[in-house]
């Protein structure tokens, strides 16, 4: 099973969950691994460069389809899994606001949902971050805005 991120980097993997590698083995241009869910930024070419909150709708992103090397080099997305069985895109129109929740501490992160691909053990989400970087998670981690909601954040926003 391959798995290619943001820089293009290769590895072979054990067989041991889509999600878990997914989250355990996302590499950076620097090919390092980072620890799941920690922000991921790529100072030589800062694909994921800080944003506007009020710009969100504006956030490149992989609607309908699975993403490719391709989308992972040029920024569409976060991640790229190869030869996963039964992998296809999760049913969602993209960009959306949510936030994802800290397991360790129950604190909330402001995101933008980018990509979402369903494979066998789950739905895996690539967000962007406000303040710069992305980051993998899973759906179920998710809390999505209301309409309500997205409009006081603009309105703050604002200010």
């Amino acid at each position: 099973m391959n798995i290619d991120n943001v820089g293009g980097y290769h590895t072979k993997l054990p067989n041991f969950g889509v999600i878990s590698m997914v989250l355990s083995y996302i590499y950076t241009s620097y090919k390092q691994a980072i620890p799941k869910r920690t922000k991921m930024e790529n100072k030589n070419e800062n694909k994921w460069p800080a944003f506007e909150i009020n710009t969100w709708r504006t956030i490149p992103v992989i609607n309908g389809k699975i993403a490719t090397e391709s989308d992972a080099k040029n920024g569409f997305a976060v991640f790229c899994l190869k030869n996963v069985a039964e992998h296809k895109a999760f049913e969602i129109d993209l960009p959306k606001l949510a936030y994802l929740t800290n397991e360790d501490d129950d604190s909330k992160e402001l995101i933008v949902v980018i990509q979402a691909e369903l494979t066998e053990n789950g739905v895996v989400i690539g967000y962007r971050n406000p303040n710069g970087g992305n980051g993998a998670g899973f759906f179920y981690e998710l809390e999505f805005l209301n309409s309500e909601e997205i409009k006081n954040l603009e309105i703050n926003a604002q200010l």
